[in-house]
């Protein structure tokens, strides 16, 4: 885990410099020498902020370690879950550098610290638009009738929990590569799911697979299923989040897999809230992403760079593409040009 590798503690944030005090940087791309204002990174963990096994290395660290020494501020902007989120904010801080907020399931929940203290913990929740347990378990349960064969996943209040064996078995043959790096640790609940999806208070995204229905015609029917209990919900005055049925970013060949989250569910969404609970403009964050679920907050922030390595979808809409991948710092090297540093340390 990089929580764990050592590398030297930065100096404590320089008093003299206000969190609210605007950071005049060089423009990143272009042959002119114009400015903007950042005031704030947003950073994606898998693929962007992470290597590809999984660490942040040492120079990235240096380099937003100096950015938020210099008045900068940092957010983690992810589609994972808060646990894994905060252990990775964890970890940076006590590698020396303080991250100020969490973005996580795509802008599901958004986190702040409740002061300002260098140990303070993220519980100030600004923002939530998950939906509870209780209002998707009608449609599991009507899923589950009209297509036995169909398996679940879900984030439960953090923790992500699997319905069925079918579910690791359509994984595995059809996406190792996903089985291995997110469900190796992890087993099959068939008498909890239920349970624990009726109890628990956010669902930031719940996933359905079917061995022989394809995507679209899963999608098509769920979607049926979910707009008539929303009109139900409706009719008993009942208030309910808008839910959204999507194809999976999940690429299982032929078996169907589609994502039921809710509407608002984007990483957009959670940086501009916090952008307002700071005072800041969209125009002054600068974000690192390198997928599809990037791609709103590349429209809305003012900068937007991926690595080398990113996604087609990513390297269309980013205002820069790195000549440098998420393993070799690129990062880093961002700012060290954006800010207009000769080194990445003083």
């Amino acid at each position: 885990s990089f929580a764990k590798r050592s590398t030297t503690r930065a100096e404590a944030l320089s008093s003299s410099i206000s969190r609210q005090q605007s950071i005049e940087r060089p423009a990143m791309s272009g042959s002119g020498r114009s400015t903007f204002m950042v005031r704030a990174v947003a950073l994606d963990l898998d693929g962007t902020l992470c290597d590809s096994d999984g660490n942040v290395g040492d120079v990235t660290v240096a380099a937003l370690t100096r950015f938020v020494r210099e008045g900068g501020r940092c957010i983690i902007a992810t589609g994972r879950g808060i646990d894994f989120s905060t252990v990775i904010a964890k970890g940076l801080r006590e590698r020396g550098l303080e991250i100020d907020g969490l973005v996580v399931s795509d802008g599901g929940l958004v986190l702040g610290k409740n002061s300002n203290s260098k140990n303070s913990s993220w519980d100030q929740q600004y923002h939530c638009s998950m939906p509870c347990g209780k209002s998707l378990a009608p449609i599991v349960e009507q899923i589950s009738r009209e297509m036995p064969a169909a398996s679940f996943a879900a984030d439960m209040d953090g923790e992500i929990l699997i319905s069925s064996s079918n579910y690791f078995d359509l994984v595995r043959e059809h996406n190792l590569y996903f089985f291995n790096k997110m469900l190796s640790d992890k087993k099959p609940m068939p008498l909890d799911f239920m349970p624990r999806l009726e109890a628990s208070m956010r669902i930031a995204w719940m996933r359905v697979l079917h061995p022989t229905i394809s995507t679209e015609q899963l999608r098509t029917r769920v979607n049926e299923i979910v707009e008539l209990h929303h009109q139900k919900a409706t009719l008993e005055s009942e208030t309910r989040v808008p839910l959204d049925v999507a194809s999976s970013t999940l690429r299982l060949g032929p078996t169907g897999a589609i994502t039921v989250r809710s509407v608002d569910n984007d990483k957009r969404v959670g940086l501009a809230v916090i952008a307002k609970e700071w005072g800041l403009d969209p125009q002054e964050f600068l974000a690192f992403g390198d997928a599809q679920n990037d791609l709103g907050m590349f429209r809305w922030a003012g900068k937007s760079v991926c690595p080398a390595n990113a996604l087609d979808c990513a390297k269309s809409l980013a205002t820069e593409i790195s000549p440098l991948t998420n393993n070799e710092g690129f990062i880093a090297d961002t700012l060290r040009r954006n800010c207009g540093w000769e080194a990445l340390v003083d």
